[in-house]
């Protein structure tokens, strides 16, 4: 899934917290600009949408209308509905919100205006056509089996050649971080994004330290490759480069902490390059969730799922092949999904089954589709029986 004002996100090999491959940055002595130090904040909603029970993850900058971001679902579907967040400049405290069109090509979405007044979310939520307008009712709310995480930002900025307006690159980070939590829990939560992040190579460095090494090492690696572009070039728009992360929370409650890991960069040519990985942290017995532990994989009646869907997102007819609109023949479960407490969505980044243009495709399959495939201690966990 999409979310508004993502920082400029980090292209990097992402694993679970199980991974023993993660590459360990090179230190370089150059050094950046550090800009931000727990500059954001994460809130959790839960209320009701035309009555209909609703929970809210949004992720705020420091000053609220600088950045604000976020996602929220219905209790009883369970699939999470990203939110084009944007302030409302006739209302104090006010915001106007597009969500996620349900269909990838849609010209129109549902949308959302609001006023906010820090812990309540008060306003009207109208249809996409525009005939049905419903109140809109929600407030900060943790409860028992949620968490209160902060968020650790920073933003570097790296002049090619310094006290020049001429080519530069960006870095950012935008790392969750838990809060009140237990050792345990700590611990686990911690393993599991510096993991992520490439950091359990370097077991004695703080965040800051690794994040740090990682960003010498990028700007090391930025001066290098322009050193031979030709002066009259360093200021053209190709030569300015990113790269950084962000971390979104999908789902948090009921023990579970459901964290999407959004990664891009720009090195030159006609685009950048972006993906999406989760985390599907089990806070309640310190377990990263893999695919294999929720269900059966190999299994026909999984891919005739995914293809089924594949063919409405991409219009591909029944009779016509999946390579008609795909970069593949085949749809398959892979290993890039997040769950929530009523089912599994399947991501696929961009090139992996679709061209670069149609951008990333996901799959919700609801738990009821699929019983026969779930392992015992996942339904058991996620008392689906």
């Amino acid at each position: 899934m999409r979310t508004a004002f993502a920082l400029l996100l980090l292209l990097v090999a992402t694993v679970s917290c199980n991974s023993e491959n993660k590459k360990q940055p090179t230190a370089a002595v150059i050094t950046t600009q550090d800009t931000s130090r727990q500059a954001e904040a994460y809130k959790r909603f839960s209320g009701t949408i035309a009555g209909q029970p609703v929970v809210l993850n949004l992720q705020m900058g420091k000053h609220a209308y600088a950045t604000i971001s976020g996602s929220y679902y219905y209790v009883k579907q369970g699939k999470p509905i990203g939110l084009y967040i944007l302030p409302d400049s006739t209302v104090q405290n006010g915001y106007l919100v597009d969500e996620d069109p349900e269909e990838k090509n849609s010209d129109t979405q549902p949308h959302w205006k609001f006023v906010y007044d820090g812990n309540t979310i008060i306003g009207k939520w109208t249809s996409a056509d525009g005939k049905k307008t419903y109140d809109i009712s929600l407030k900060e709310d943790y409860p028992q089996g949620s968490y209160h995480l902060g968020i650790w930002a920073k933003e570097d900025s790296i002049p090619y050649q310094r006290g020049k307006a001429r080519a530069v690159a960006t870095v950012s980070y935008q790392v969750l971080v838990l809060q009140h939590s237990t050792k345990e829990e700590t611990d686990f939560f911690n393993k599991c994004i510096h993991q992520e992040l490439g950091c359990d190579k370097m077991p004695e460095a703080s965040l800051d330290q690794c994040v740090q090494t990682q960003i010498d090492s990028y700007a090391a690696g930025y001066k290098r490759e322009l050193a031979d572009v030709d002066d009259t070039l360093l200021s053209e728009a190709f030569n300015n480069y990113y790269q950084g992360i962000s971390m979104p929370v999908l789902y948090n409650d009921n023990g579970w902490l459901i964290v999407e890991s959004n990664f891009s960069d720009y090195s030159g040519g006609a685009h950048g390059n972006y993906g999406v990985s989760y985390l599907n942290m089990d806070m309640q017995n310190k377990k990263l969730w893999k695919l294999e532990d929720i269900m059966t994989v190999d299994s026909v009646k999984l891919q005739t799922i995914l293809e089924k869907q594949a063919r409405k997102a991409f219009d591909i007819p029944a009779g016509g092949k999946l390579s008609d609109g795909l970069l593949t023949d085949r749809v398959m479960p892979n290993g890039n999904f997040y769950i929530t407490n009523t089912g599994i969505t399947f991501v696929y980044n961009p090139y992996e089954i679709a061209a670069y243009a149609y951008g990333i495709a996901s799959f919700f399959i609801p738990y009821t589709q699929i019983k026969e495939l779930l392992k015992p201690a996942f339904v058991q966990r996620m008392q689906l029986q």
